[in-house]
């Protein structure tokens, strides 16, 4: 079997890198050359921009990167079934601040809990088989 030892940090880099050039140069193009994206730049101040960034490497980094070692520390499946645990997690903390719209109609509280609970069968059924 072949086996080639990389950097997890050098990979996902280069796949920002590469999502930053290509999906960059879409909107600038787009933007400034066809005319396309109007709003984009609109209302785009400094302040804006930077909270932008620190939730882009928050959110998307970071839970790359968290993914990428629990699997390395796992399998792949374990770590790509632990992602669907943010189902009811959310479900909770919607509930748990009130804004469950899904709890105002019996039909859609269950299907709603219903659909939790297989999730978190499905995950335990993983972890724990």
């Amino acid at each position: 079997m072949f086996c080639v030892q990389v950097s997890m940090l050098l990979f996902l880099g280069v796949i920002g890198i590469v999502n930053l050039l290509g999906v960059g140069a879409v909107i600038v193009l787009g933007h400034f050359g066809l005319g396309m994206f109007p709003d984009v730049f609109a209302n785009v101040t400094p302040r804006v921009f930077a909270w932008a960034c620190a939730k882009g490497l928050f959110d998307n980094v970071l839970s790359d990167y968290l993914w990428a070692r629990a699997v390395l520390l796992t399998s792949p499946t374990i770590a790509s079934v632990g992602l669907s645990m943010q189902i009811p997690l959310a479900a909770f903390v919607e509930a748990a601040m009130g804004r469950a719209r899904w709890a105002d109609s019996g039909m859609t509280a269950m299907g709603m809990l219903s659909g939790c609970g297989l999730v978190l069968a499905g995950f335990l059924g993983v972890v724990y088989k």
